[in-house]
This record gives structure tokens, sequence and C-alpha cells, in this order.
């Protein structure tokens, strides 16, 4: 048995809600063993139809709507009934045709609806995906930072680069870079079981650092950049009889950079209306200072940090003295970087 499933609700056109009212209004009752639908269907075999109407059960109907409206043309007598059954059988039949076509026109029009709402939806996707991409702003790595990271892979064999720090897990080299009295020093060291968030925050959180790093007596952020870096001030205490320094600098912060799993801190010397040079404590230049972290292993949870470092105390301290404790400096920071890393994480468990 053929089907058309077809429901005023369905159908919005004013033809296909006529032909239901006339529907409505037939006195024709469905025939017997006629599937009843939810809505109001019709059910069509060969030229046979039986409307279903919303409540209705399948009733006995007269014998004449059981055979082919053909066949019920031949063996109908003219009385007045049977005429009047004929030409309602036509009306019947025309306005089944009328609702397939009504149908075939909805569910045509429903198709093309749905092709066009699909390409409309991709569409509109396409435009969201572009103007959320013009919004997200790119990002613009300082080439300082660019810097920092060829020292860190610069191989240490003949590229000028001299042994200083060669212990488990911890390793130093250092150099006399070119046009500079300064000595440069870059590191590796390897701390297991501590996390790379950790190791992270414990760097650029100042309120952790300080608990760490009692060298410095003061961390101040002074501003935010536009472009996501921060200004901060610190003051590091020096032994007696020499003047204390302080520091202004851009820091930067970048998790997954240069890739993922990996996080740089790179921090740079700068001037700052609020934080001017006063004599004492004595201005410090961070020619160039950074940290690049990295994930090695999950099991058993280990990461390296690679530390660059080339800082000028200024004053009257000599350079060649400053660059012969230079190393081993960096050395002592990795001792108390580790356990300051012990300390958060043991924080955190309470």
């Amino acid at each position: 048995m053929k089907i058309i499933k077809s429901s005023t609700a369905e159908c919005e056109t004013e033809k296909a809600k006529f032909i239901f009212e006339r529907v409505r209004e037939s006195s024709i009752k469905p025939r017997e063993n006629t599937m009843t639908i939810e809505a109001d269907n019709l059910a069509v075999e060969d030229d046979v139809i039986s409307i279903i109407m919303p409540g209705c059960k399948p009733s006995p109907s007269s014998e004449f709507l059981n055979k082919p409206v053909e066949e019920n043309k031949e063996g109908l007598n003219t009385s007045g009934e049977n005429l009047a059954n004929l030409k309602k059988t036509e009306s019947m039949a025309k306005l089944v045709e009328e609702t397939k076509e009504v149908r075939i026109s909805i569910d045509s029009n429903a198709n093309q609806g749905r092709k066009l709402s699909s390409a409309g939806e991709s569409k509109r996707r396409s435009q969201i995906a572009r103007k959320a991409s013009k919004k997200l702003p790119k990002r613009i790595v300082d080439p300082e930072i660019k810097k920092l990271l060829n020292i860190i892979k610069e191989p240490t064999s003949g590229q000028g680069w001299s042994l200083a720090v060669n212990e488990k897990n911890v390793t130093f080299y250092k150099k006399m870079s070119n046009n500079s009295p300064l000595v440069l020093v870059k590191g590796m060291a390897v701390i297991e079981g501590v996390p790379l968030e950790v190791m992270w925050k414990s760097i650029s959180d100042m309120s952790l650092r300080a608990k760490w790093e009692p060298i410095f007596s003061s961390f101040e952020h002074i501003a935010s950049n536009p472009d996501g870096t921060d200004i901060i001030y610190c003051v590091m205490k020096t032994p007696f009889p020499v003047t204390n320094r302080d520091f202004v600098q851009k820091q930067t912060l970048l998790l997954d950079y240069p890739a993922k799993g990996q996080a740089v801190i790179h921090f740079m010397s700068v001037e700052h209306a609020s934080k001017p040079a006063k004599g004492s404590p004595v201005r410090a230049q961070t020619v160039i200072s950074g940290y690049l972290i990295k994930e090695m292993s999950k099991f058993p949870l280990r990461c390296s940090i690679h530390i660059v470092t080339q800082v000028d105390m200024k004053g009257s301290i000599p350079k060649t003295l400053i660059n012969a404790f230079a190393a081993g400096g960096s050395r002592g920071w990795v001792e108390k970087y580790k356990k300051g890393c012990a300390e958060i994480m043991n924080s955190m468990k309470k």
C-alpha cells in the first residue's frame, strides 16, 4: 500500500488546507482493515482511496469502495444513489491526485529548502570563522626571544663556548660575546617530579618567586602592555659594601611556544617613567635573560629548563669579577629553583 503522509500542519499552502477541509466534510467512511496513521492521511491502493481522520477507527464500508473506480462505473445502475456515489468517488479521486501534486510540490520545496539551508549554514559558519580569525591577534614574537632560542640551540662545540659546570642533571657553558665585555652564560638542568606548569609558575608568578629567591628584596608589577607583555620592577640585595641593584624589565610569557608542551619566559631591560634611575639602588641592565622549559617525559615525570643570562651590574664592580662568578651564580640559582618548585608543590597538596 502506498501511504501519502500529509497534514494541515505540514502543508502550508492554501491549496492543501482547502483539500483537507473538503476531505473532512465528506461522508465517505474508511474501508475495512485500512491502516490508521497519526495525522490527517490518505491511504491509496491502486485507484481505491481510504481517508483516515483523527480519532477514526476502521469500520465496514460498502462493497462499492472495495473495487477499482473503473469497475464500479460498469456495475452501477443509473439510480440517483449510485450516481451520487459515483460522482463522489470521482471527486475524491480527483482530490487524491491534487493532494499528491500538493505533497510532491511541498516535498520538492522542502528538499530545496534543506539544500539552501545547508548551503546557507555552511556559508554562515565560514563567515563566522573568518571574523573570528580576524579578531584573534596574531602572535608576534619579539626578535629578542628568537635570539634567546638561537643561543639555546647553538652547538657548544666550535662556537667559543667553554664548559663551566658539569654535574648530574646540570650543565653550564660560558663565552665572551662579540662587541661586549660581559660574559654570556647558558645552561640546562633536568628536574624530576615537577610538572611544567609548576616550573613555569614558579618563575612567572612574582609572589611565588619572592619566596624561593630571597636575593630579590621586592618584586613589583608596574604595567601590562597591549602585546601581552608586562613591565616589572625588582631590587636585588648585594653584600656589603656593594650598593643594591634594581631592574626595570619587560617580561614576556609564552605557553606552548616554540612548540606544544614548551614554555618561554624572557626578560630584557626597558625604561619606565614610574621608575626612573635614582643612583641608589644602582640601575643594572639585563642584556638578555630567559628560560625555555620543556616536558621531557610523563612517566617518570621529567622536565628540562634551559637558562640564558647576560647582565651588566653597572657601577664600579669590575666586569672581570662579574664574569668570573656568573656561571657559578647560575648553578646556585638552579638549586634554589628546585627547592622552590618542591615547596610550591607541597603547598598545593595541603
